[in-house]
């Protein structure tokens, strides 16, 4: 009667065993997507802000969404809607590591495409 329940006993910890291995990596990767969608909710924030401080820096006139996303911007005297904004780092090769030194802007709306320059810090 003794080795009838042995596998019994044997799937019960084996299911425990995975149950608890499951829910912990569960957890884990819950955790992981959490710190991730926060570091991209911080990041599109300081892109936004950045984005707003070159076109005070230019004078160039512009609206924001109740996000901070700019979402039009009035260039030669037309307000143009803003479809994507790239910001890419220019960057100076040094001996042992790059360093950011500006920023060029590329605001792309549904008429032109706008190119700005920036050496101000992303912050």
């Amino acid at each position: 009667m003794k080795g009838k329940f042995v596998p019994y006993v044997s799937f019960i910890i084996f299911s425990l065993a995975v149950f608890c291995f499951v829910s912990v990596s569960q957890a884990k990767s819950y955790g992981q997507f959490r710190a991730m969608k926060e570091r991209a909710d911080t990041v599109g924030k300081r892109k936004n802000r950045f984005v707003a401080k070159v076109l005070n820096q230019y004078g160039i006139n512009y609206t924001v969404d109740r996000y901070g996303i700019v979402t039009s911007i009035n260039v030669t005297g037309k307000w143009r809607n803003v479809t994507r904004i790239d910001v890419v780092p220019m960057v100076r090769k040094g001996p042992k590591i790059d360093e950011v030194i500006g920023h060029e802007v590329f605001i792309y709306t549904d008429k032109e495409t706008v190119h700005l320059l920036s050496y101000l810090k992303v912050r």
